[in-house]
């Protein structure tokens, strides 16, 4: 599920705290993904789709000086005058995909910013069609996911923010304290945990880290569409819009429809930022 489904998802559930803990519930929703968006700002301030002391890194970047120094002669090459239309659109599409690949290389090298490529790229020739501008803004996005996202070091991080072991450790700790502020928002990241769990395949999480490194490959994916993430993602939606209208509707305390408004608005600006990363 999406981050601010979880929220949504945890408010409905937890029915008992909510109106109290409601602050609470939604931030211990949050929390557990709050380590993928360090790690995305991360990836983008570092400009680059891996780590850059990864393998891939280490390869792709004598590769990525070749690219840097044949992207502009690539790009000032002239298409003959005595090509059909035809000729000279499939001649664009032709230097717009070696133009993608040698920005693509650069930029998941070490040193090479995706802009910086492009500007490589768009000289002196015109610049690039909108397809390969295109493809130049997802490129980053993907390679931070497909490859940074599954570094050992990173995993540890995201696992231990999904640990059933260490979240129940520490729920219990913080109801023996007498602590229900603590205890709502542990329980919010342990019910985000589970829902997690059925709900990811290639990038599911080691729910029982530390001790075990078992993972369940789940049939069912939120988000992939190869293992039914087009009907889950509709699913999802039904539960934010009806459960968000039901939320609004029954709240008392105007801190929680405060919330839920405020869930509701970031979950549409989750999807208006994928149809402008990946779409």
């Amino acid at each position: 599920m999406n981050t601010p489904a979880h929220a949504i998802a945890n408010l409905l559930i937890m029915r008992g705290t909510r109106e109290k803990h409601a602050l609470a519930i939604t931030a211990g929703a949050f929390a557990p993904d709050l380590p993928m968006v360090i790690f995305w700002a991360w990836g983008r301030a570092q400009g680059q789709g891996i780590s850059g002391q990864s393998a891939i890194s280490r390869v792709a970047h004598p590769i990525a000086m070749i690219a840097r120094k044949a992207t502009p002669v690539v790009a000032a090459a002239t298409m003959p005058r005595s090509l059909t239309p035809r000729g000279r659109d499939w001649c664009a599409t032709l230097r717009d995909r070696a133009l993608r690949a040698a920005c693509g290389v650069a930029r998941l090298a070490h040193g090479t910013t995706m802009r910086r490529a492009s500007r490589l790229a768009s000289h002196p020739a015109r610049p690039l069609s909108r397809p390969c501008r295109i493809a130049q803004k997802c490129l980053g996005e993907r390679a931070l996911w497909r490859d940074g996202y599954f570094d050992p070091a990173w995993q540890a991080v995201f696992d231990a923010a999904h640990s059933f072991p260490l979240l129940g450790l520490a729920w219990l700790a913080a109801r023996y304290a007498g602590r229900p502020t603590a205890a709502a928002f542990l329980a919010s990241m342990f019910l985000h945990a589970c829902f997690d769990f059925p709900l990811h395949h290639d990038d599911a999480h080691h729910h029982f880290f530390p001790f075990s490194d078992w993972r369940f490959l789940s049939p069912v994916s939120y988000w992939d569409p190869a293992w039914h993430g087009q009907i889950v993602a509709s699913l999802e939606l039904v539960l934010v819009a009806a459960g968000g209208a039901w939320l609004l509707r029954t709240a008392q305390a105007r801190r929680l429809k405060t919330l839920v408004a405020g869930v509701m608005f970031v979950y549409l600006a989750w999807w208006g930022f994928v149809a402008a990363m990946w779409a």
